[in-house]
């Protein structure tokens, strides 16, 4: 148990030898034979009359009013505020850490955390819960919380405001923080603040409820036309022709482009995944199935680790076509080769564009190896996308789903091979691409109202009765 003094001013001289107020508070902590005391003290920088004779007798002690004595007071009480809630956050924060390690101790009083230190409390909770988070989406909660530890926000969990919300929305857009990341973090906050309530950390309503969410700017799919990708292509040959040792990055292009797939399931492709591995039996209408990703926990949790299921959960089947079959058959056959000149016996659990392991689970192409190789490639290019501007690796997904679409593939089933979770996202992202296609169809329909046959059998009518 901890209380505080009311706090008192008293007159000191500071180095230079000039007279100002110093707030005075005790804290004392603990109980019976372990109670202890301490004082702590703070020049409030309030300019005071020397100390008299008569307060010289006295010790410490100052005799109440004189110059800045009522602003003095006015600066202790505000400074014994702050300290109390210093003192009861510290005390939270050490409850939190000691939880569960005495059976029967009373729960933590969470509701006394600053918002920072609530916002870890929140992520410790939904990592280590019954339904726990990816260690992905713990390393995003992490990396969106560094942007809620601001001096707008470090109030405690209870107390927050939609007052307190807005000045952080302002501040943050005021210092060009990224869109993005503004939308992430108060997205977090929104759902810390939930948790708060739901767990009785807070009684008032959610503060963030009345105040307009930032927008993340998201960047337009910038897709290659049929002139850069034949360009992508010659390009990825000349390449080969040089570096044979780059045949994994330019497989891992290819196969980008000719399943539709995202970057980190690329990298997380095994053989086993794929029909016909045991063969080498790959033709069209064979499946490659998309069950893993690979996924960056960041440096405190490991960095890169296989995840289970793919975005959105979206396990999912690609069909082969003829070509893309045949750069299966030949890269099966070049893992086969690798595996024999390592001393290490081919398996199923090996991943497509990895290396030769005898671990399972390891061997793979990390997506930040490949995102700087592609970053490094098409710099040294002149490949621009339909938006004017240098593609990204995931571009070439987007390059596959405008293609298709162009060749008139439903949408519904693009939306089944990109794993979205319904065609709604996929005609909102690429519809824009689509409408020189609406142009040509219109186009088609020029004239079909006005040509007419050479002869034609005129059909009479009959009166109705209805005329004038």
């Amino acid at each position: 148990m901890t209380t505080f003094s009311k706090g008192t001013v008293r007159k000191r001289r500071d180095k230079s030898g000039n007279w100002q107020w110093q707030g005075v508070l005790v804290i004392t902590e603990g109980e019976g034979s372990s109670k202890t005391k301490r004082t702590v003290t703070k020049a409030l920088g309030v300019p005071c009359d020397p100390k008299t004779e008569e307060e010289k007798g006295q010790g410490r002690r100052s005799k109440p009013g004189g110059r800045g004595y009522k602003t003095a007071c006015d600066l202790m009480e505000k400074w014994r505020a702050s300290v109390v809630a210093k003192c009861e956050q510290e005390a939270a924060e050490r409850a939190l850490r000691t939880e569960g390690t005495n059976e029967g101790a009373a729960r933590p009083n969470a509701s006394a955390l600053h918002v920072p230190a609530y916002i870890d409390y929140y992520i410790e909770s939904r990592a280590t819960g019954s339904e726990g988070v990816q260690a992905s989406t713990e390393d995003n909660y992490h990396y969106a919380a560094r942007h809620l530890n601001r001096p707008e926000l470090d109030v405690p969990i209870a107390k927050l405001t939609a007052d307190d919300v807005q000045a952080w929305v302002k501040a943050t857009a005021r210092e060009g923080v990224g869109s993005s990341i503004r939308a992430r973090s108060f997205s977090l906050l929104k759902y810390a603040l939930d948790y708060a309530i739901g767990m009785g950390h807070r009684t008032a309503a959610n503060p963030t409820a009345p105040i307009k969410a930032p927008v993340a700017n998201r960047r337009d799919p910038n897709p290659l036309d049929d002139e850069n990708l034949q360009q992508l292509n010659t390009i990825l040959d000349r390449l080969l022709e040089r570096r044979p040792d780059r045949r994994t990055f330019a497989d891992a292009v290819k196969l980008a482009v000719l399943t539709a797939m995202r970057q980190g399931e690329l990298c997380g492709l095994r053989w086993c995944d794929v029909d016909g591995w045991r063969t080498g039996d790959f033709h069209a209408g064979a499946m490659i199935h998309v069950n893993k990703t690979i996924a960056n926990a960041g440096s405190k949790n490991g960095g890169y680790y296989i995840k289970d299921a793919p975005k959105n959960g979206s396990r999912r089947e690609v069909p082969m076509n003829d070509d893309l079959a045949r750069l299966l058959r030949d890269r099966l056959a070049y893992s086969q080769e690798q595996c024999v000149l390592e001393g290490v016996p081919f398996t199923g659990e090996m991943f497509v564009l990895g290396v030769p392991s005898a671990e399972k689970g390891r061997g793979y192409l990390s997506p930040n190896y490949l995102g700087k190789q592609w970053r490094s490639f098409v710099d040294m290019t002149d490949l621009v996308g339909r938006e004017g501007l240098t593609p990204h690796f995931h571009d070439l997904r987007h390059t596959a789903a405008t293609h298709m679409l162009r060749t008139g593939i439903p949408v519904q089933t693009v939306a089944g091979i990109l794993g979205h979770k319904n065609a709604g996202t996929t005609w909102r992202f690429y519809s824009k691409f689509l409408e020189e296609d609406a142009v040509r169809a219109m186009q088609a329909m020029n004239g079909k109202m006005t040509e007419r046959a050479p002869e034609a059998r005129v059909i009479g009518f009959k009166p109705t009765g209805t005329e004038g």
